[in-house]
């Protein structure tokens, strides 16, 4: 990061220095974005059905997710630890495994 220069205030530089970081995660979310989406057309492509499973916070809903697919997704009892969108394969009881991504 540089440093001010002349003329340059400490809110001057806080805002520059915060333009950036907003600036590198919009690159971040931006490549993100492209992954997930070719992984979003192939489960699209394949047909694979698709479950959502939506909650309030500490309802249980990663422990609903390991018990189903064994994904060994974190579960943790504190806010917004569990934020991240997740996909993983599931199998029927008669054995069927629906897609082949995960």
């Amino acid at each position: 990061m540089a440093t001010r220069g002349p003329g340059e205030t400490k809110i001057e530089t806080d805002r520059r220095r915060i333009r950036e970081k907003m600036a590198k995660m919009r690159r971040e979310i931006a490549e993100m974005k492209t992954g997930r989406d070719i992984k979003r057309q192939e489960r699209r492509r394949h047909k694979v059905p698709s479950v959502a499973i939506a909650g309030y916070t500490n309802a249980g809903k990663s422990s609903l997710l390991n018990r189903l697919t064994g994904a060994g997704v974190l579960v943790e009892n504190a806010l917004f630890a569990t934020l991240d969108p997740t996909v993983r394969r599931a199998e029927t009881p008669t054995g069927r495994v629906p897609c082949s991504t995960g």
